[in-house]
């Protein structure tokens, strides 16, 4: 199966918190996952921004089991 997006992440927000995972699967190599936990505060999220542009995500998708918006 070919790879869609190589450099991916998912956001979960429950509560005051958010779940982060990414998964790096470069040409013909085994995928590489992380996952981290972040508050909801502005420069703990400014860290997770960090983190993934460090890791080169390009495509991030965001799920929030209850409606925070």
């Amino acid at each position: 199966m070919k790879v869609l997006y190589p450099r991916c992440g998912v956001l979960v927000v429950q509560g005051q918190r958010v779940l982060a995972w990414l998964r790096i699967q470069d040409a013909n190599s085994p995928a590489h996952e992380e996952m981290r936990t972040c508050a909801i505060l502005l420069a703990e999220l400014a860290t997770l921004s960090d983190w993934l542009a460090a890791h080169e995500v390009t495509h991030v998708a965001i799920e929030s089991p209850k409606h925070v918006w």
